[in-house]
């Protein structure tokens, strides 16, 4: 959870996902909590079928009573990662999701028009949530191996020479840092990212897989430490389509957690756990976000 609520959230995209208005691209990218624990219950709670309904297929979630309470817990994280931000910017500005309006039946079945700027302080809307210990926030990982050579050291191709590739197995690939020993000011000023980008999926699959960050196992599984920077997932539309999404992974406090703030490239993982076979990935870069 410190991954999906601290070390990966900067910035507003990176916890909401990519900006989706007229004219972007239908999957531009979903955000940390989205594809993380979000997405791990759904498919922890599906069946083990071909479909994996209810809560492993995205038609059928909401047949599972448990669907309400696991969104209402996605909910209180969004209360609380806004709780986390201080002073930091809490919503997109753009009226594009300010004013984006939605249709429900109200609890006397009459329909009403709600737009996102109406949802988002919890106490106009009638609820809040009790405050409750978060272990997880004070759990920051460690690193398995600090000042690790497993970039220098590596033969793993260049990022540039790989890709597009299948994920039907692990991929270790070097990504070159485009500026390193960054000072406390410029770190402030700009996140450091990993962007995995290009990964086409079909929309009717089940698939995950995880990423590492100069992890010297041949198959890093562990979550619980630094190394680990994330993941991508999908719970399986009844509809087959082939979309391109991406994710940003941050990497600021992970590269200082490992202590290799002065390496001029990074080993990046990309362990496949289900449907690797239905994974093409494009890309990987690295990117700066202010």
């Amino acid at each position: 959870m410190y991954g999906e609520m601290v070390r990966n959230v900067s910035k507003l995209e990176d916890f909401y996902g990519a900006k989706y208005v007229v004219g972007t691209a239908p999957d531009p990218g979903p955000g940390s909590v989205e594809r993380g624990s979000h997405m791990a219950l759904h498919g922890w709670v599906g069946e083990n079928t071909p479909s994996g309904e209810d809560m492993g297929n995205f038609y059928s979630t909401a047949r599972d009573p448990i669907f309400y309470s696991h969104h209402t817990n996605v909910d209180r994280l969004w209360t609380v990662w806004r709780g986390l931000r201080g002073p930091k910017p809490k919503d997109f500005p753009d009226s594009d999701w300010l004013d984006a309006d939605f249709l429900f039946y109200d609890e006397n079945a009459q329909l009403v028009r709600v737009k996102v700027v109406d949802t988002l302080d919890n106490e106009k809307m009638g609820y809040v949530y009790q405050d409750v210990d978060l272990p997880w926030l004070k759990n920051r990982p460690l690193a398995r191996v600090k000042k690790s050579k497993a970039a220098s050291s590596s033969r793993a191709p260049a990022a540039e020479t790989v890709f597009p590739v299948k994920l039907d197995k692990v991929v270790k690939v070097l990504v070159k840092r485009p500026k390193k020993s960054r000072s406390k000011k410029d770190k402030e000023k700009e996140e450091e990212l990993l962007v995995i980008e290009g990964i086409e999926v079909d929309t009717a699959k089940f698939v995950k897989f995880d990423v590492f960050v100069n992890d010297e196992d041949d198959k890093p599984d562990e979550l619980d430490k630094a190394e680990y920077a994330g993941c991508y997932s999908q719970v399986p539309h009844k509809n087959s389509t082939k979309v391109k999404t991406k994710i940003r992974l941050g990497l600021t406090e992970l590269l200082e957690d490992l202590d290799v703030e002065d390496d001029d490239k990074i080993l990046v993982s990309l362990v496949p756990k289900a449907g690797g076979e239905d994974i093409t990935i494009g890309g990987i870069k690295i990117i700066y976000a202010s």
